[in-house]
Formats: structure tokens, sequence, C-alpha cells
């Protein structure tokens, strides 16, 4: 007996020493696929991080409040920092409750002295944390051979690859690993019975819900198991549903009370402040993200897509899936295929609160928890079938469809989230050697800038410029688009026109500054820093042609004119009064 006994535990050691060996080459694989991602520099939303902790935000901001960017108190002066352009709505605001992820960011920019290096290693940390939970999560409620799929599938995901590269981004990564946790413990619960598996869930999902409204996706996989573990009793059902549910609603009472959400933009839609807008939203987003979901996709494929198109491949994808899933479930026992229900649709209601942004792979982490194991269910049962089965019919079709999702998330997913890395990286790379080439022109007087036509991170710069003493005194972006002619109309005055059929900026439901609800008509006028601006011709895009008048002459020598191309921000000379200038990428 003692023999046998030895040799059983020496046996259990070893799959442990294997099982441990095989989920830190996992992890090294991954190190590996998302490696450009970490050796991304500041992007977006850091460099306004940056400004906030540094003092020189318009606005106080306390470091549990870095993700307050647009408010009711500070509107005017972000426009005359060139945050906002001057057709932003008038209502725009946009501020979240992510205490815990402000705070994690503050403690970087102290402790790490901003680097980038150091706090992206800091993300992957918390990638890390997910990866090992989901590892917990699937060991539970999956087979072996699925829970490793599911395990792989997960952790190379392409929707980690923005929470990596983009250090605002981070507070996906917080709020999937505390969610996690807290599903791990509510299962605990729910077979145990025992009180403190229910406190550590409400525990972690409060942790969760501090790290960013994203944990509301979680809230899918509770309902999901109160309503088909009907193996368990319905009051400890309803004790593990309240664990997540109550920290939730005294979230969302705080989030009501200290004004935070979205409101007058169209890549944010709030359902509480807009619903209508939300409802007319969702199904293009849903359809997105769904496809994104099942095909590993890296947010770009689907650019440019009309909504019927990605409804349409949805649809597609459903009908194709369909008959694989209904064999993995009929074939699966009881209990596991139980698991797998609640998976597909936990996976499946995770999606509803992330339609209040737009569609990317980056707001997919806690859908993925689920898909990742419906899709291991389905390799598990066509490629290491019980029995042998005949090569026709629903078998051979079954067979088709997972060698199609092993190559999506085996081999695509992987390579798609190494280019999203790459490309994140030579993005922020190429915006600050810009900023630095162009800091040097600016820095000998605080000129007022004014950008007659941006792309994308001229929204951005005079922040990477202030942190290289160079600041502005104003900033002004006149257009943003493709193509657009400056017309130089008096001492003044400057027309500004965009070709036939298109717009002086982007509209559709994704734009951030203004949405599709609040039109510009022919004859409007909006009172910006340092001048007017009057809509003079309006196309099915939106302004196409608008006069700006300057509260002084253009060629006084006090303001700079910049435009932005392929090759970055640069200065440009107006032309005379009577000429124009085209500008194009």
């Amino acid at each position: 007996m003692m023999g046998a006994t030895g040799t059983t535990g020496t046996a259990v050691g070893r799959r442990a020493w294997l099982s441990a060996c095989a989920v830190a080459a996992l992890l090294v694989c991954g190190t590996v696929v998302f490696w450009p991602a970490l050796h991304a520099r500041f992007y977006f939303d850091d460099h306004f991080h940056a400004s906030m902790l540094a003092g020189s935000w318009p606005t106080p901001r306390s470091p549990l409040d870095l993700y307050h960017f647009v408010g009711d108190g500070d509107r005017a002066e972000l426009m005359n920092r060139g945050v906002l352009p001057w057709w932003s709505s008038p209502q725009l605001r946009v501020r979240f409750l992510r205490p815990l992820s402000s705070l994690l960011l503050a403690a970087d920019h102290r402790w790490l002295t901003g680097s980038p290096r150091a706090m992206h290693a800091h993300s992957w940390l918390w990638w890390c944390a997910c990866v090992l939970g989901a590892r917990g999560l699937y060991r539970r409620v999956l087979p072996a051979r699925a829970a490793w799929i599911a395990t792989v599938v997960f952790a190379l995901a392409p929707c980690h690859v923005v929470a990596l590269a983009w250090l605002a981004n981070r507070e996906a990564l917080v709020s999937l690993a505390f969610g996690i946790a807290a599903l791990t413990a509510l299962l605990r619960w729910l077979d145990s019975g025992r009180f403190r598996d229910a406190a550590w869930a409400t525990g972690a999902s409060t942790l969760a819900l501090l790290g960013g409204e994203y944990a509301l996706s979680l809230l899918g996989y509770f309902a999901a198991i109160a309503v088909l573990r009907r193996d368990v009793a319905v009051r400890r059902r309803a004790w593990g549903f309240a664990s997540f549910a109550a920290p939730a609603t005294a979230y969302l009472g705080v989030r009501w009370a200290l004004h935070c959400g979205a409101r007058g933009a169209g890549f944010y839609v709030d359902p509480f402040n807009a619903p209508g807008v939300f409802l007319r939203a969702a199904p293009r987003r849903f359809a997105s993200l769904l496809s994104e979901a099942w095909l590993g996709l890296d947010g770009r494929t689907l650019d440019g897509a009309p909504t019927w198109a990605r409804i349409s491949l949805a649809a597609l994808l459903v009908a194709i899936v369909w008959v694989p899933l209904r064999r993995v479930f009929s074939e699966a026992d009881t209990r596991y295929g139980a698991n797998l229900r609640w998976l597909l649709a936990g996976a499946i209601l995770a999606l509803v609160p992330v339609l209040a942004v737009a569609a990317s792979p980056r707001v997919l982490g806690a859908s993925m928890c689920g898909f990742a194991a419906i899709v291991a269910a389905v390799l598990d049962s066509a490629w290491w079938p019980a029995a042998p089965e005949d090569r026709s019919g629903a078998s051979e079709w079954t067979k088709y469809v997972a060698t199609a999702l092993g190559f999506a998330h085996l081999v695509h997913g992987p390579a798609s989230a190494w280019s999203m890395g790459r490309q994140f990286r030579d993005v922020t790379l190429f915006f600050e050697n810009n900023a630095e080439r162009l800091a040097p022109s600016l820095s000998e007087f605080p000129a007022d800038l004014v950008v007659l036509r941006g792309l994308g991170a001229a929204f951005y710069l005079p922040f990477a410029l202030e942190a290289r003493r160079a600041k502005p005194a104003t900033w002004s972006i006149l257009a943003q688009g493709a193509h657009v002619l400056v017309l130089r109309t008096g001492p003044r005055t400057l027309e500004l026109a965009a070709p036939a059929g298109s717009s002086l900026f982007p509209s559709g439901q994704d734009q951030l500054f203004r949405s599709d609800e609040e039109l510009f008509r022919r004859g409007d006028h909006v009172v910006a820093p340092g001048m007017r601006v009057e809509v003079l011709e309006v196309s099915a895009a939106g302004p196409r042609r608008a006069r700006f008048t300057f509260d002084h002459d253009l060629g006084d020598g006090t303001t700079q004119y910049l435009s932005e191309n392929t090759f970055g921000v640069a200065p440009v000379t107006l032309p005379e009064i009577g000429f124009g200038l085209p500008l194009s990428l």
C-alpha cells in the first residue's frame, strides 16, 4: 500500500510539473506573439494621462479620476487646447468610472517614472493573470484536453493586443482578471455552498467593477449560470447571481451620481442617456463583434463594410457553426453540456454591455472566455472523437468547420495579434518621432497653432509637444479628412472645402466628437476659441464647406499653421488672398 501510494503521488506530482511547464511555455509563446505590442510607446489617451498627472491638464484630475476626459465644466477649455474640434457636440461628455485602473496608472507614472516599457511590463502581468485565471476556470468546467485548447485560444486571441499596446486600455485586463476570479469563485460556491466562496465572488466582482465598466459584461455569465445550472438549488443560484448583481447595482448608482458615462458622441453611446441611439447602433456592432470573436479578426477586416454586410456575415457564421454546436451539445454528458450552455449564453450576453462603444476586438475579452471554450469543445469533438465516425453528413461538416476554426484561432488569430501589435508599435514610434522633429520649431515662443487639416494624431500632439517643452498657447483643428482645399478669402477669413459628397470631418455611428443625431445645416454658426465658423454647404456625409473668421489677421505673425498627412504633422504656409492650398495624403 505504501508503495502504491508513493507511486501515485509521484505520478500526480509529475503531471502537475508537466502542467506547470506547459503553462509557462504558453506564457512565453504569448509574450512572443504580443512582443511588438509590449514595445509600443504612448498612444492616444496615454498622452492625456501624462498631462493630467503632470498637472497641466486644463482642469485638475485626481489619481482616481484619470478617465474623466470631457465634462461640462471644462469643455470650452478643451476646445481651446485642441482636444475638442469646433464640430464637437455642445453636450459632449466622456467620463468613465475606473478608479482602480486610474490609480494603477498614477502609480506607474510615479513609481515607474512614466517609462512606457516598464508600464507595458505591468500590463503584461495582468495578461498573465487573465491567462492563469482562465486556465483554472477551464479546468473546472471542461475536460482536460478541451481545457488546454480553450486556454491557448484565449491566451493568444487578438482581443488582448490593444489592452497591452495601449496603456489607457489596460483597464480591460484589470477588470477581466478579477472577473474571471469572480466566476471561478461563483462555481466553487455553487458546488460547495461555502459562504467564503460567495464572499470571494462578491469581492472579486467588486474589484472587477472598480477596474472599469467592461466588467459589466461578466453579468452575462452570472445570469446564464443562474438560469442554466439547474443541478443547483434555486436559492444558491440566486445568491451566486447577487454576488455580482449587488456590486454592479452599487457601481451603476455611483456612476450616475458622479455624472459618468458618455453623451453627445457617436463612438460611445450610453444606453442610459441615449437609449434610442444605442438600439440603432446595436445590430451593426453586435454583428461585427460576433464575427470578430468567431473568426479571430483584427478589427480592420470589417472596416468600411456596410451594416447589411456585417449582419449577413454574422448570420452566415451562425448557420455554419449550428450543426457542429448541436453535435457537441448532444454528445456532451449532463454536467459538461450544462457548462457549455452557460458558457455560450454568457459569451453572447457579454456582448450587450460593450455595444455602447464602437466595435473592436479590444472589447471582446469577457466574451472570449466563453467563445474560446466553445471553440475548444468543437475542436476536441471533431479531432478526437470518442468513437470512429463516418466521413459523411454532419460528421464530415463538423470536421471541416473544426479545421476552419482551428486555423482561425490557432494560426490566423496569433498572426493577427502579432501584426496588430507591430502596427501599434510603428504608429506610436512614428508619432513620437514626429513630435521630436516638430518641437524645436515651436519651442521659441508659445505660438497659437492652427491645424488646417488633421488626421488623428493632431488631436494628441499638443500634449506630446508639452512634454518636450514646446507648449503652444492655443491649438485649433479646422478639418479632419483625406482631401481638403484651403481658400484664403480675406485678411481674417479662410474657407475649407471637401470633395463632393464628403465632409470636412468624419461622420458615422463611430465618431467620437459628435453623434449623427446632431446634424449640421447650411447657415449654422459655431463660436470657437479665436474664431467663428459658418457652415456654407452640407452633403449627405456632413458639412462640405465652411468659412472660418478669425479674431486676428492671419498674417500677423502670432500664428503658425500646420497640416497632417501620412508623413506626419508639419508647418505649411497659407496662400495669398484669393488663392488656394490643396491638402491631401
